[in-house]
């Protein structure tokens, strides 16, 4: 199955992609804790994403890590920023903006999205359609991508907004545990 989805728990610690999905996490909350609740669309019900990528010039590798990393928000997604369509998605923000970059993906693929995906980004994801069209592909005779997530979706409204009002520390020790 070119598109394995995973919950991010100690439970799936030796599964491929975890080490990164867990960086990934991390990532994600640094990078979005810095605009979150400043008034420019991306608040506590938002769902983010981070997409493992090969590092370049523009995407650096992170410190200690042999990757670089693109960031995709349900809210930008929404707002077009990601240069595309994609719908209000976090999952496809991130792949698309890497895709709008032409940077190539880690291997294995290993992505970290806040919610689990919906049956329409799963869709999408395999590449079967849904607005701007996925810019690698999943489907059936192509890559695996390791989706990795937080929270079950649709719970927008409960774990995740709660989870995105702790502070900045209380939110990364609380990754450091999934």
């Amino acid at each position: 199955m070119p598109v394995i989805v995973r919950h991010l728990t100690p439970n799936n610690a030796l599964q491929p992609g975890y080490a990164t999905a867990q960086v990934l996490a991390q990532e994600t909350v640094l990078h979005f804790a810095a605009v979150r609740g400043m008034n420019v669309g991306i608040g506590p019900a938002s769902c983010c994403a981070a997409l493992a990528v090969q590092p370049t010039h523009q995407f650096p590798a992170l410190p200690g890590q042999g990757f670089g990393v693109a960031f995709g928000n349900s809210q930008v997604a929404a707002g077009g920023l990601d240069q595309g369509p994609v719908g209000n998605h976090a999952e496809r923000c991130a792949l698309t903006a890497a895709g709008n970059n032409h940077l190539a993906l880690t291997n294995p693929a290993v992505m970290f999205v806040e919610l689990a995906p919906c049956n329409g980004c799963l869709n999408w994801l395999e590449g079967n359609g849904g607005g701007v069209a996925n810019p690698y592909d999943f489907g059936p005779h192509g890559d695996t991508l390791n989706v990795w997530y937080a929270f079950d979706y649709p719970d927008v409204n409960q774990a995740l907004q709660a989870f995105h009002l702790l502070p900045i520390d209380q939110q990364q020790a609380a990754v450091a545990l999934w």
